[in-house]
């Protein structure tokens, strides 16, 4: 077991507001407020509107028209729909025929999907990673945390949190693995954006999480994985509810629970 004092954070980092306070020149795009500079690195368009649509600031159904889009980032039309095409690939984006890229709408398959995608992938690689996660590894996930104890905002939890699993995925040196697994939980997160709905459950997560933490601090794999499948059954259908209930306030036909839970 490697006892090494450099953790593995890895590269999993999104920030959920597109806002620079500081920024006098601003362009309004609805609710959103970019910042001058910003719009001028050609770089950033990607993950700017990927991180409007996950923070729920571009509503699902929202147009995003590329004509638009490319006056506002200070770019040709080219770079604008490489970068839809890459959100589409994502389930992020709908490109839709006769009407250009929209914002993808939450759907309770989709859901399922990433999850069912999600725990498969994770649970085999906490399995594998446990075992050789370091004593830095086990500060940081610790640090991680008692940090997730007082955050107050959903997005900001579940980015730390996922940065909190995403130390062991680390760990486990699976990159092909890692990649599935950090497309998943960045599609999940738009999911989590309701703040009442976080409030009423987040005491529970924490809970969750620091038994995964405690199982891994021993380097317990068997442990870990139990905690990984009480989040499965509990905490998946906690958030698919809400989903559902949501979608049927909508009048959403495709809300509809399935007959057979994958989560019970």
């Amino acid at each position: 077991m490697s006892t090494s004092n450099s953790p593995r954070t890895g590269s999993f980092v999104i920030s959920t507001s597109l806002v620079e306070t500081q920024e006098t020149a601003e362009v309004s795009f609805d609710s959103i407020q970019i910042g001058k500079h910003e719009r001028t690195l050609g770089g950033n368009i990607t993950n700017a509107i990927r991180n409007a649509i996950i923070s729920g600031k571009l509503a699902p159904g929202q147009s995003l028209g590329q004509e638009f889009l490319a006056n506002l980032f200070n770019v040709s039309r080219v770079p604008i729909r490489e970068c839809l095409k890459q959100l589409a690939t994502e389930g992020l984006v709908e490109l839709e025929p006769h009407k250009g890229a929209v914002v993808a709408k939450l759907s309770l398959k989709e859901l399922d999907e990433l999850y069912d995608i999600l725990w498969a992938l994770e649970m085999m690689a906490v399995r594998i990673g446990v075992g050789k996660l370091t004593d830095a590894d086990i500060a940081q996930m610790a640090a991680m945390d008692a940090k997730l104890q007082v955050i107050d905002d959903p997005l900001e939890w579940y980015y730390e949190s996922v940065r909190f699993h995403r130390v062991i995925v680390v760990a486990a040196d699976m990159p092909r693995c890692l990649h599935m697994i950090d497309e998943c939980r960045q599609n999940i997160g738009r999911y989590l954006s309701d703040a009442s709905f976080f409030q009423a459950h987040v005491s529970e997560w924490n809970k969750r999480n620091r038994v995964l933490f405690r199982a891994c601090q021993a380097r317990d794999a068997d442990k870990a994985v139990n905690a990984l499948d009480v989040m499965r059954r509990l905490s998946t259908k906690q958030i698919r509810s809400h989903l559902v209930e949501s979608l049927q306030k909508e009048g959403d036909p495709a809300s509809t629970p399935r007959k057979t839970q994958r989560v019970s």
